[in-house]
């Protein structure tokens, strides 16, 4: 699947993983990395001070591979309780990878709040206009991944959502990002063939899990 046509509308909105594990006590990064994911999800219900999802719309969190995406399911679900979680990679049925694009594009009101853990390959074979929010629970491996990420929301004339969770060894693609002014948007999607071209030496290899 190609990029958007037109420039997707998108907030971005980032987390850096060292300053949040500044604020507490973890067992190690990626402990911190699902904490902070959960903080993100979740916001404090006034009257009850439980956490709950009120964001009401269909959100992507994109991990960078398989066994990530496995790991974090099982946190969310069994760990946190989150229930409207699902996990979409190579590895889930097709089946059922077709009942879960059939739910991202539904408008019922039990999948309003879904949430799906997934790998890039959402990233490319996902077609729906009804993803309210990308966040990026590790990081895009090199830059045209992070803009076929962020372009699954915003889509049809749409307002997107996207939060990164960022860390150090994501330096070399947040600067080569930044240089580009891909962090604006306009010059990313404008700019796509030339940007594609200008960073094909410094893409890494795609995890095989994926």
């Amino acid at each position: 699947m190609g990029f958007h046509r037109t420039l997707p509308k998108l907030t971005l909105h980032s987390h850096d993983l060292q300053e949040f594990m500044a604020t507490g006590e973890f067992v190690d990064e990626q402990h911190a990395r699902c904490e902070l994911l959960y903080q993100i999800l979740t916001s404090s219900n006034g009257e009850s001070g439980q956490p709950t999802v009120t964001s009401h719309e269909k959100t992507l969190v994109f991990t960078n591979s398989i066994a990530s995406a496995d790991a974090l399911f099982d946190f969310l679900q069994m760990e946190k309780g989150m229930t409207i979680c699902s996990v979409f990679h190579k590895d889930v049925e097709r089946a059922q990878r077709q009942h879960l694009l059939r739910r991202l594009d539904s408008d019922t009101e039990a999948d309003k709040d879904l949430i799906v853990i997934c790998t890039d390959i959402a990233a490319r074979g996902l077609d729906t206009t009804k993803v309210c929010h990308v966040i990026q629970f590790e990081f895009a491996n090199d830059v045209v991944s992070y803009l076929h990420r962020i372009g699954r929301t915003g889509r049809a004339d749409t307002t997107g959502a996207v939060t990164s969770i960022e860390s150090i060894e994501n330096s070399l693609v947040l600067d080569k990002i930044r240089e580009a002014g891909a962090s604006t948007l306009e010059n990313a999607f404008s700019r796509k063939r030339s940007l594609r071209k200008k960073f094909k030496k410094a893409r890494r290899p795609s995890n095989s899990n994926c």
